[in-house]
């Protein structure tokens, strides 16, 4: 039963409980407690601030400065305003002189490189599907929306092919010059071609020869601005992979007449594939080099020097049992091979002759792309521990990232630590191996670059990429060019003599005068080079040389011919030059 008496005598006790010392002792530890926790929670985000990850994701120029960087630009990422979907940043490239971005819902942005300016901005309508990838090449803009592939120019955005794969694409897409290569869940990569239409004024014979130096530049920028590609008549053609097709392939040697294209299979074979442009077309496997072990990530490629008569193009690839091989890109034969003890599933990198491999536990190895190891030894010039990703170099510094994404900052030449940048907030870091900047973003759009203060000026590390492959279009046309010539002077000297090029007269022609003295050139000229074989495309064909008739009697040409006929290879007091097989 309640008694009034008793209220006020158990409300003391309580009080008396609540304010005794240990209650009070317990109090004060748990207030003290909670003091700390919000201390060190004021000094974590005041050290946040201080390094620059803090939201609004900008990197302050003060404190980049500190670590020898300067902050170039900052952009954003613009999101198409006609959707209600929540959008993010999907994929970033850096390639050339332009930063492509491209949002889940298909919107692409292209910025200038150097300052951050907005080019052009598309809207692609993929209507929910998943963009995957995101590729570009001297002309183009690409990425793949579930069985769909999408092509920008890359001047002004404007959408040149709208085209539908015919099956699912598993890996990212690959651009050559005029190629687009689509990987596929049916082990096939189907090729669409990209072939430019022609310049409607060298269609019409309209000569440049006339034109002054800046006028010549403006109609060629006039041609990429209004570029439009040829329509293409049937199915895309397709490569076959031998073993599953786990990784994007990429291109190597690329000209007017030809793409190279290589991957890795899982078959443990390394696959090399040669791509005829033009109206024939066609696909010629090259090659398939055995590995040990299978490869899961794409290769890399190192391009030969066109100064150079006898060297050639290097494939590199690694593999899961810890092999980094490289492949002469002529021949596929080996040479050399580094052991690194672990498995590597990140594809490596080459940059200015040299090679980042990056293992999966244990981080990143460099080492001399000609050789395999320092220059004078088997082993690498140096490793760093704890490394997950490339991000750039300069002569004096490499920035990778590391487990903990953290912006590591290498010395180049001994590998030693410099410093580190929290780069935790960054989800896109683009892997660049064209140049010194370092180009990344956040998931919401914030773009920004960094480079070294003392580099105004961009290191070009993709020249001697880029002189590879204007010196082999320059060579295919001014061969083509020298045909032509060829064949014109053959017809005006049998026009000028009245005879053939055999030195027969034409008797026993049943024809006129006109044709009796030669003048008819598919009678007579056309006739007795096709019964001789003394015209220049055979003679070419007879001793392997493409150049004159005393190279044709000496047959010391290093092309195809000459090295099937001698049994040389690259290594060889012949000097055969692997680049004549392409």
């Amino acid at each position: 039963m309640y008694s009034p008496a008793a209220g006020p005598k158990n409300h003391h006790e309580e009080s008396y409980k609540m304010f005794s010392p240990l209650n009070r002792t317990r109090n004060f530890v748990a207030f003290l407690l909670f003091f700390a926790v919000f201390t060190a929670g004021l000094c974590v985000n005041s050290v946040s601030h201080a390094q620059g990850v803090w939201k609004g994701y900008i990197i302050p120029q003060a404190y980049a400065n500190s670590q020898g960087l300067e902050r170039q630009w900052i952009a954003k990422t613009d999101f198409n305003p006609y959707t209600t979907a929540a959008e993010h940043l999907h994929a970033m490239i850096f390639d050339r002189d332009a930063v492509f971005t491209v949002t889940g819902d298909g919107t692409v942005q292209a910025f200038e490189a150097e300052t951050g300016k907005t080019k052009w901005l598309a809207y692609t309508k993929t209507k929910g599907r998943l963009v995957q990838g995101l590729a570009a090449s001297r002309y183009y803009v690409a990425f793949t929306a579930g069985s769909t592939l999408y092509v920008l120019n890359r001047e002004n955005g404007r959408i040149l092919l709208d085209a539908t794969v015919p099956a699912i694409p598993t890996n990212d897409l690959t651009l050559g010059e005029c190629r687009a290569y689509v990987p596929a869940i049916n082990g096939l990569v189907y090729i669409f071609n990209l072939q430019p239409m022609e310049d409607p004024f060298k269609e019409f014979g309209v000569s440049e020869s006339s034109l002054t130096d800046r006028e010549r530049q403006a109609r060629h920028q006039e041609f990429i601005n209004s570029l439009r590609l040829e329509k293409a008549h049937k199915e895309p053609e397709s490569i076959r992979s031998i073993g599953a097709l786990k990784v994007s392939p990429v291109t190597t040697r690329c000209s007017d007449g030809k793409e190279f294209v290589a991957w890795p299979t899982g078959s443990k074979l390394v696959t090399l594939s040669e791509v005829r442009l033009g109206e024939e077309g066609g696909v010629v496997e090259r090659y398939n080099i055995p590995t040990m072990g299978e490869s899961i990530c794409p290769v890399a490629y190192k391009a030969y020097d066109p100064t150079k008569p006898n060297t050639t193009g290097i494939v590199f690839a690694g593999t899961l049992e810890g092999f980094v091989y490289a492949l002469r890109e002529a021949s596929g034969k080996l040479l050399w091979r580094f052991p690194t003890g672990e498995i590597i599933k990140d594809a490596p990198v080459y940059v200015d002759n040299d090679l980042f491999v990056i293992t999966t536990l244990s981080g990143m190895y460099c080492l001399d792309a000609e050789t395999g190891g320092d220059g004078k030894s088997a082993d690498a010039k140096w490793f760093s521990p704890g490394i997950c990703k490339f991000v750039a170099c300069s002569k004096q510094r490499v920035y990778a990232l590391d487990q903990g994404h953290m912006m590591l900052i290498l010395d180049r030449v001994s590998g030693q630590k410099i410093s580190s940048i929290p780069m935790m907030d960054y989800k896109f870091i683009c892997v660049n191996t064209q140049n010194d900047r370092i180009y990344f973003a956040t998931e919401t759009g914030v773009v920004q670059c960094l480079r070294e203060i003392a580099l105004t000026t961009p290191l070009d590390y993709a020249a001697a990429w880029r002189t590879a492959r204007e010196v082999s279009i320059k060579s295919e046309t001014a061969a083509a060019h020298a045909e032509k010539k060829k064949t014109s002077a053959k017809k005006k000297n049998a026009d000028r003599m009245g005879d053939d090029e055999d030195g027969g007269w034409g008797v026993g022609d049943d024809d006129d005068d006109d044709d009796v003295s030669g003048d008819d050139d598919d009678d007579f000229s056309g006739d007795d080079d096709d019964d001789t074989g003394d015209d220049d495309d055979d003679d070419d064909d007879d001793f392997g040389d493409d150049d004159d008739d005393d190279d044709d009697m000496s047959g010391d040409d290093d092309d195809d011919t000459a090295d099937d006929d001698t049994g040389d290879d690259d290594d060889d007091a012949g000097g055969d030059d692997d680049d004549d097989d392409f």
